[in-house]
């Protein structure tokens, strides 16, 4: 090229610091796209100790691997041309070259049509613990009359990883996401139990969410994480007799959700519901007051 060490050291390319320079993306429809493929397996197991009737116990583990998942908007279009045009200058990928077109000034387009790209792996653990008195008649303690019924359940997500268009990988359990309002806490629990005698049933249930963080790695203070949450519902309900009529089987229930009045979580970012809060399993409600009459014809 004719130039000194000095000036080979200090050269830029005229394709940098273009002022408000613009480069077309073809996005669309891709024939050469293969379908998704999907691979899982579980195993479980039922325990119902011979000394405690009415108790049973589950486990369950699951693993759901996705490959070949179709980007819709490729590369380009949902991480920015800079991830191919640096993939390509700075890293020498193919795959990248591979989707620049060039013509005489230069770059002239980047494509971006929908591709098979990267990996969606979720594992998790599903337990339950359940119990009741009145299917294996069993009595309650210190002549009690009625029944009980109680059921715990768990949810263990331990991963949850996609890759992404750089090939790096996200790690989405214990974060939450602006982008989709998702939430993915490690742990989330549900309780109910209830009391049972003749056509009363008296009814309680407990909803558990563990705290979530930021997945854009904000600094985790107020209004950048979620903490614990626990929601608490109550009811009654009664089985009214039959022969009245065509309402044979009816029932009147009357409860409160959100016993306590627990605000969903604050936040200080951009969420989709434009709420500051995220929608799902948090209640936006409060406490609601409510009364069924369910009919059996």
């Amino acid at each position: 090229m004719g130039l000194t060490p000095a000036q080979i050291a200090v050269y830029q390319s005229p394709e940098n610091n273009l002022s408000s320079d613009q480069r077309g993306l073809i996005i669309g429809g891709n024939s050469q796209l293969k379908p998704e493929l999907s691979h899982s397996w579980n195993a479980g197991a039922v325990i119902t100790p011979t000394f405690s009737p009415g108790l049973s116990f589950s486990g369950d583990y699951y693993e759901t691997t996705i490959t070949n998942s179709i980007l819709d908007g490729g590369v380009a279009d949902n991480a920015g041309p800079d991830i191919v045009v640096l993939g390509c200058f700075v890293q020498n990928n193919p795959a990248y070259c591979s989707l620049i077109t060039r013509n005489s000034s230069g770059i002239f387009q980047i494509g971006s049509t929908n591709t098979n790209f990267g990996i969606n792996k979720v594992t998790g653990l599903d337990l339950e613990l359940d119990y009741g008195t009145k299917a294996d008649g069993v009595d309650l303690p210190f002549g009690i009359p009625g029944s009980i019924n109680v059921d715990a359940q768990a949810e263990h997500e331990i991963t949850n990883t996609t890759q992404n268009p750089d090939y790096s990988v996200n790690e989405f359990t214990g974060y939450f996401n602006y982008a989709n309002d998702s939430i993915q806490p490690k742990w989330r629990g549900l309780l109910f139990a209830d009391y049972l005698l003749d056509n009363w049933t008296f009814h309680y249930d407990l909803q558990y969410i563990q705290g979530t963080q930021d997945l854009s790695g904000a600094t985790y203070t107020y209004g950048d994480e979620i903490p614990d949450y626990v929601y608490h519902n109550i009811s009654v309900g009664y089985v009214l007799p039959d022969g009245i009529g065509p309402i044979a089987h009816s029932k009147i229930s009357v409860g409160i959700n959100n016993l306590f009045d627990k605000d969903p979580p604050f936040l200080t970012g951009d969420s989709i519901g434009k709420s500051n809060t995220l929608n799902g399993p948090y209640d936006l409600t409060g406490r609601f007051f409510y009364a069924r009459l369910t009919l059996g014809l």
